[in-house]
């Protein structure tokens, strides 16, 4: 059953689209998860996907399911609800939202070595999720920092491979044709972050790999946050 939904949540049809999250928000509450917690990660990565249709329809659908509430009605909860109190978010889809994401995003990663050059560009989906996520600012400010890295990581593999690809001096132009198109990617995401953040975040990353700092961020090693 998961496996079918999941197909139908990316079928090319939008009206399939919708009837396949309207099944997620009556039948599968994230409050009350009748799948296994595993089975509810590849249900979200494959919802996620919707995003991408830029369906207005759709992106009401996802988020009525992640929030747990009509998007009609949040503006005037949150504007009552105290700062300090959990919200259904925070509770039941932040944390799945998290994983999904990473595990996305490591996915891409872990493809990109044996990806033809041409699928390169189309591969870097998740970075479009993810601007898509940040444009609600309920879902996407919220969790964005814990897959940060991961989102270097399948900046650096894209260009790896290209690199790669085009190893002589003829290749030159097709080369940086193909990273500058990576870039404009990466700046569609970037670009929407304070100057100053990026910085931060490299930042509390170096920190955190000097001796004796208790926490790491996100497995990364010394050399790759120089990388970075």
């Amino acid at each position: 059953m998961v496996t079918a939904l999941c197909h139908s949540l990316q079928d090319n049809l939008v009206l399939t689209q919708r009837a396949s999250l309207d099944v997620l928000i009556f039948c599968c509450p994230l409050s009350n998860l009748p799948v296994l917690y595993t089975d509810a990660c590849m249900l979200l990565e494959a919802a996620l996907q919707c995003l991408l249709r830029r369906d207005m329809s759709l992106n009401r659908r996802l988020y009525s399911w992640l929030l747990g509430m009509d998007q009609s009605k949040q503006s005037s909860v949150s504007s009552l609800e105290s700062t300090e109190t959990p919200t259904y978010f925070e509770n039941h889809s932040k944390q799945l939202l998290v994983e999904s994401l990473q595990h996305m995003l490591d996915t891409q990663t872990e493809k990109m070595p044996r990806l033809h050059y041409t699928s390169i560009i189309e591969e870097l989906f998740p970075l479009r999720i993810l601007v898509s996520l940040l444009d609600k600012s309920e879902v996407g400010p919220v969790v964005i920092e814990s897959v940060l890295l991961q989102v270097f990581r399948l900046l650096e593999a894209a260009v790896n491979r290209i690199k790669s690809t085009f190893q002589q001096p003829h290749d030159n132009e097709k080369k940086n044709s193909l990273i500058g198109e990576v870039c404009k990617t990466a700046n569609l995401l970037l670009g929407v972050f304070e100057p100053g953040y990026i910085w931060k975040f490299l930042s509390k990353i170096l920190f955190s790999n000097y001796p004796g700092c208790k926490e790491k961020q996100g497995g990364s090693s010394l050399s790759e946050s120089c990388r970075f």
